[in-house]
């Protein structure tokens, strides 16, 4: 029973090398061995270390922009001619969440450019990660490396300039562009109302009216108006009641 209870330590293995070497008989003389000390970890410590790893490699590249949407202002006054979204992790928190980047119009081709990352929504607190993943749910996510924390990705309907994001186990919405026109400061998101009581995780936009969202639910697909707040269960995958 005591040593069930001993940790795991790494053990040392000594090796012997050999500085420089010499011609002839003055190989033995000159020759000097110093040892070294390689450690041999076990194969949880291994474990251990290479998940650590694996979470490091996320964090950083977690932090690298990506998911770029570019939209043209097509105004004639002003001295931008588009907007490009992406996703990024500032330097004040570590959550990933939407920026945006204006590009002017004229750009001197000899030198390099240099865009200002600003927030497209302001900070709000997200509904938490409650409950346990399916296994369906885990497997979407790992297909989709969804592994950080914050909006992970992102729907947009470019004619009305709708945002759609998963943040936590909720589902929100806000709009830049379109008719409503372009921000200059950051935006408040909206919640979606849903009854659905878990996580609501793959958010996509109607394409032919922005106004109908689905989601997937557990296992099953679910749609909302975010208009009317009526909503509808298409599938019945999971087995549980129709309402």
């Amino acid at each position: 029973m005591r040593s069930a209870m001993k940790t795991e330590q790494p053990t040392l293995e000594i090796f012997e090398t050999a500085e420089g070497k010499a011609n002839g008989a003055a190989v033995e003389e000159t020759a000097k061995l110093e040892p070294y000390y390689v450690e041999r970890y076990s194969w949880s410590h291994l474990k251990k270390l290479l998940a650590d790893t694996r979470k490091y490699h996320s964090c950083l590249v977690a932090k690298t922009p990506h998911d770029f949407t570019f939209v043209k202002r097509n105004d004639p006054e002003c001295p931008h001619s588009d907007r490009v979204y992406y996703l990024a992790m500032s330097g004040e928190n570590s959550e990933n969440t939407l920026f945006y980047s204006e590009i002017p119009k004229t750009v001197n081709k000899a030198a390099i450019l240099l865009l200002s990352w600003k927030p497209l929504i302001d900070l709000f607190q997200a509904s938490l990660d409650y409950g346990m993943y399916s296994r369906e749910e885990e497997l979407l996510r790992e297909r989709k490396r969804i592994g950080t924390v914050g909006i992970s990705s992102y729907d947009y309907h470019r004619e009305s300039g709708t945002f759609l994001f998963q943040a936590g186990s909720r589902i929100y919405h806000v709009k830049d562009g379109g008719p409503n026109g372009f921000t200059q400061q950051p935006l408040q998101p909206n919640l979606v109302e849903t009854s659905c009581p878990n996580i609501q995780m793959d958010p996509k936009i109607c394409p032919a009216d922005p106004n109908w969202i689905a989601f997937i639910h557990s296992n099953d697909i679910w749609i909302s108006n975010l208009a009317t707040k009526e909503e509808q269960r298409l599938t019945f995958v999971h087995k549980g009641d129709a309402g």
